[in-house]
């Protein structure tokens, strides 16, 4: 049986390529929620995802997606919400960070201890 996962990944997949299509090119999508519904499992079967923009506004746009299998029954229904943003055309200059190169400390080392005892359950 299909993990219910691959669905919602499914579903935002659909939904970023139906939204991707009314985007200006200097402009990208960031999921802010995801709703998926379950109706049926889904044993090894083809599926089918079909987005739609039902409103796209400057800030926010929302989008619809169904999926079925291959016998056209309805599986899943995913609902998305994507905040839209200017795209950035360069690396973020790091040079104006908080602290100095010289003062940023070394991030920690793992500890690769070993455990020895039991678990006291």
């Amino acid at each position: 049986m299909l993990q219910e996962g691959i669905l919602a990944t499914l579903v935002d997949t659909a939904a970023r390529q139906a939204l991707r299509t009314t985007l200006k090119s200097d402009h990208d999508a960031v999921a802010i929620h995801l709703d998926t519904k379950y109706f049926r499992p889904v044993y090894g079967d083809r599926l089918f995802a079909e987005g739609s923009v039902v409103r796209k506004g400057r800030n926010l746009a929302h989008i619809e997606v169904a999926v079925v299998n291959g016998e056209g029954t309805l599986v899943a229904r995913g609902w998305c919400v994507f905040k839209l943003t200017p795209r950035a055309d360069s690396e973020p200059d790091l040079s104006q960070s908080i602290l100095p190169a010289e003062r940023i400390p070394d991030p920690p080392q793992p500890n690769c201890g070993t455990f020895e005892g039991g678990l006291g359950i």
